[in-house]
């Protein structure tokens, strides 16, 4: 089966991020004119240099998540190359598992629910804030894999069906 490497599946991604072909090239290894030949159709781009940038955008799309409403300046590629390195080493190092303690965090979604909370663990409100931030990269870290598995199996269904409907047009 042919691969796909239409960059318009890339660009569609790329203009969501509010990103330009010229800040992917700089976040990467290819060229702007490259890029630009591909997004024309005048060349397609090769699998590996596909991978790279769908790589590179899955890593931007999660650093966008992660900013939330917050806009990612990608014309700064020095900080953006950054930013990269430590979501990657992130990634590599996840932080520790999930507890009930953090769990418990989730359900202080008032001022009294936090003061209590906060009573509780006898802590200041202002120590249990700090707790909440120190537990934001492992519920970071959930969310992406849960995210990444829902991917993968949006993937493997995509798949298996091109496959039932390649077998079944044969049949007839």
């Amino acid at each position: 089966m042919p691969v796909d490497t239409n960059f318009d599946r890339l660009q569609a991604r790329i203009d969501a991020l509010r990103m330009r072909r010229s800040h992917v090239a700089a976040l990467t290894d290819l060229s702007a004119g490259y890029l630009s030949q591909a997004a024309s159709g005048q060349t397609d781009l090769a699998y590996p240099d596909f991978r790279a940038v769908e790589r590179l955008l899955d890593t931007c799309e999660a650093l966008q998540t992660r900013a939330g409403s917050i806009p990612i300046d990608w014309r700064n590629a020095t900080a953006v190359k950054e930013l990269i390195r430590d979501f990657e080493n992130e990634l590599k190092e996840p932080p520790a598992p999930l507890t009930g303690e953090d769990w418990e965090l989730l359900g202080a979604t008032t001022p009294e629910a936090m003061t209590a909370l906060a009573e509780k663990r006898g802590l200041t409100v202002q120590q249990l804030l700090a707790t909440i931030e120190s537990s934001l990269p492992k519920f970071d870290y959930q969310i992406r894999q849960m995210q990444k598995s829902s991917s993968e199996m949006r993937d493997l269904t995509r798949l298996t069906r091109e496959e039932f409907e390649v077998r079944k047009s044969s049949r007839k």
